[in-house]
Order: C-alpha cells, then structure tokens, then sequence
C-alpha cells in the first residue's frame, strides 16, 4: 500500500475524539535500535504507555518528568530495538556507567 494511501487511511479511521477529522493527523513512529546493551546504569529507555493519546494538564513537550507514577523502564539488549509514537512521553534515566553506548 503507498505511504501516502495508509496515512488517509489512518487519519479516516482514527481522527481525534477531541479535535475531530479536521484537525486529525496520522501518528509518526520512532525506531531506536540499539548497538550496546541497556542496562539500569547505562540510560534505559523511558515511557509513559498512552500518553500519546491523552490529553495532559502538562502538555509542553519540553516539561520533564524525574519520575511520572506511569514511566516504565525497558531495558534492552545489543540489537534490540523500540518502536513508539513519537508524542508519547519518552527518555531516558540518567547515564551513571563508564561505558558509552551507541543506537542508530
């Protein structure tokens, strides 16, 4: 299916319970893949499941969360990857390790 085809389909399928089909827009996906592996002291990847879909009292993109009651923590392998919604609430712990580690 052309790229262009799913995004129409996207946006009639699903608009927005807020906003309507107007002001609806097809979701845009991030890919993280991991060169290194993710543990605990090496910056593991943080998100808040659904807050892409819910409309916050915070709503600035560049408000950070030291710890939000619904973060969860995935710690991954060399090789693993993640897939998310680019509007859903992400980040990262902090790096504490001697180690670099490298994503693509």
């Amino acid at each position: 299916m052309p790229l262009a085809l799913a995004r129409i389909i996207a946006v009639s399928r699903w608009p927005s319970k807020a906003k309507g089909m107007n002001e609806s827009s097809a979701a845009t996906l991030r890919v993280l893949i991991y060169l290194d592996d993710l543990t605990p002291e090496r910056a593991p990847f943080t998100i808040v499941p659904g807050s892409h879909i819910s409309v916050h009292g915070i709503a600035d993109p560049y408000h950070c969360f030291d710890n939000h009651p619904e973060m969860v923590t995935i710690c991954l392998k060399a090789g693993d990857g993640i897939v998310f919604n680019v509007r859903a609430f992400h980040g990262t712990h902090p790096h504490t390790s001697d180690f670099t580690r490298g994503m693509l």
